[in-house]
């Protein structure tokens, strides 16, 4: 496993700020926009310009994030379509953009969906962690909210896997889905040996956003201009609450 880095766990809650731009002529200002508001780290959401036709520039591209993020960590990501993003690629497709981006030096951690290619998602991870990046090894379902054993297994088969970080984001029905991704939750962050992130979507699973203090959830997303998912809210809310749940 890399060394302790960004999103290592410890401390409070982390705020990821996530950046969309689907136009190269407005992807810097849109990092420098987000990173001017001091988040903890900057997520970097290569796909949208995947589907906007920009495939062959997004390396190239990569090193523009990474100089207008300054010295704020960058998370990126490629999140596919068969995971609720906008990049229409293979696992092995998602690999090679994988390898090409690494191969820029800009990431300080890489987004690897690990369960829906696993073979793929194993030749992205033992890339990113020749390169001395941290995995942050991610499962998302936009249809439901598994049962609790199910998502702590999820968790637990994405650390088994050698990810740096256990990420999982699941699509709530009740309150009661939202209570089960917060029990599920906590149940990995004591039973890991990797940090934890999770998040119910949607409005309904706002105050899981906002609950990493009480189940261990290591870090949250939050917005500075569009939303890269449902029920994200604003960079100064997440601060807020968490600034008052802290005491």
């Amino acid at each position: 496993m890399i060394p302790a880095a960004p999103l290592d766990g410890s401390g409070p809650t982390a705020v990821i700020v996530p950046v969309t731009a689907a136009d190269p002529a407005r992807l810097a200002q849109e990092v420098r926009t987000a990173a001017d508001a001091a988040p903890d780290l900057l997520e970097w959401r290569a796909d949208p310009l995947l589907a906007a036709g920009h495939a062959g520039a997004v390396a190239s591209l990569a090193q523009t994030v990474r100089e207008a993020a300054g010295d704020i960590p960058l998370l990126v990501t490629v999140r596919t379509r068969a995971e609720g993003g906008a990049a229409d690629l293979t696992g092995v497709a998602t690999t090679t953009l994988h390898e090409r981006l690494l191969a820029t030096g800009a990431a300080d951690l890489l987004d690897v969906e690990m369960l829906t290619d696993p073979t793929a998602a194993r030749a992205s991870l033992e890339a990113a962690h020749r390169a001395g990046v941290r995995v942050v090894g991610s499962h998302h379902r936009f249809d439901a909210t598994p049962d609790e054993d199910e998502m702590v297994a999820a968790l637990h088969r994405i650390a088994t896997a050698g990810a740096d970080v256990a990420k999982l984001a699941v699509m709530p029905h009740s309150p009661q889905d939202v209570l089960a991704l917060m029990r599920a939750t906590l149940r990995a962050h004591e039973e890991l040996p990797v940090p934890v992130v999770t998040m119910s979507m949607g409005p309904l699973g706002a105050l899981s956003r906002l609950s990493g203090p009480l189940t261990g959830s290591a870090a949250t997303f939050a917005t500075v201009g569009a939303a890269s998912a449902p029920g994200q809210l604003t960079l100064a809310q997440v601060r807020a609450a968490l600034a008052a749940l802290a005491g």
